[in-house]
């Protein structure tokens, strides 16, 4: 499409009226000429000039209106981690240790980029801190208690740099594949802390454990799916022109369990 007038060629076979089997010259139609009454939102037009203006794929499309293009998109996985450990006896009875780990993992997910963009712009950036400390205490040969404290932070993001308060809504219905992947943020943060205390005690021939454990998990959850609204583009044959046929529901950022985004659809009226 030219940044001037902008065109939208759709070529087709005409159909015998008596046979109904395609017949006569192929013929290309511009729609938006032919429909005036459709006027292409500037954002839209936007969206739709950065798909490829070239095909090299002939194995999917129909060759006329719908062609492939075929790219290779990075997919790399870079992972970085860092420890710590430390032991000190502080007397003879007493004894502490500790051990703290952080990772890190930065993934391209073109699997959720399913645009054109050869640097996915979806990606995991994690960093996870796991910490586990000790202190045991003896008072001689017959009792010894181990006092331990641990947690483990680790979330689980899946970012995107795409602005979606530009142009503000998501489009739907098109047969092609759109420049923009429409995957909004979402993920989840797990904290999990772990208070343990074991004792031992010798009498004579008799040896008694006992102790306790509290474990605290709590998961923070969010996501974006459904807060962008999403319109959904159609060619209704009985109006004869290309219009809106529904929109999506916007709701509220509540966080949330991540989950598939889908579009829900409410008929406008005319």
């Amino acid at each position: 499409m030219g940044a001037a007038a902008p065109a939208l060629p759709f070529t087709y076979q005409p159909v015998d009226q008596t046979t109904g089997n395609p017949s006569g010259p192929v013929q290309t139609v511009d729609l938006f000429a032919k429909y005036p009454a459709f006027k292409p939102d500037p954002a839209t037009l936007a969206i739709l000039r950065s798909t490829p203006a070239t095909a090299n794929n002939n194995r999917v499309g129909d060759g006329i209106n719908l062609l492939g293009y075929q790219f290779n998109a990075r997919s790399n996985n870079t992972l970085d981690n860092a420890g710590l450990r430390a032991d000190y006896n502080l007397n003879a009875h007493n004894t502490v240790t500790g051990t703290y780990s952080w990772n890190r993992q930065l993934v391209d997910r073109p699997d959720l980029d399913t645009s054109f963009d050869k640097i996915p712009i979806v990606t995991n950036n994690d960093k996870t801190h796991f910490l586990s400390t000790a202190w045991r205490w003896n008072s001689g040969a017959r009792f010894t208690n181990e006092a331990r404290f641990g947690f483990d932070l680790a979330p689980a993001v899946f970012a995107t740099t795409q602005n979606f308060s530009k142009p503000g809504y998501l489009l739907s219905g098109f047969a092609t594949t759109l420049p923009t992947p429409d995957f909004e943020p979402q993920g989840r943060d797990t904290h999990t802390w772990v208070w343990k205390d074991n004792a031992n005690w010798v009498r004579g021939n008799h040896v008694v454990d006992f102790g306790g454990q509290v474990q605290r998990v709590t998961i923070f959850s969010y996501d974006n799916f459904g807060v962008t609204p999403c319109t959904l583009w159609g060619l209704t044959r009985a109006l004869r022109r290309y219009r809106i046929l529904t929109t999506a529901q916007p709701r509220s950022a509540a966080p949330r369990s991540p989950t598939p985004q889908h579009c829900w659809p409410a008929p406008l009226g005319y």
